[in-house]
């Protein structure tokens, strides 16, 4: 079984790689245009 440190260290690095993702597809130009697109209404 894991202890509390093992646990934290998990989810710190579960936090930080979705964090990673979130940034690449919300940097992406398809995202930004989809962003412009909904914007201008």
């Amino acid at each position: 079984m894991p202890n509390k440190a093992d646990v934290k260290a998990w989810k710190a690095q579960l936090v930080a790689q979705a964090e990673q993702q979130i940034l690449k597809l919300t940097d992406s130009d398809q995202f930004k245009k989809y962003l412009n697109g909904r914007l201008q209404i």
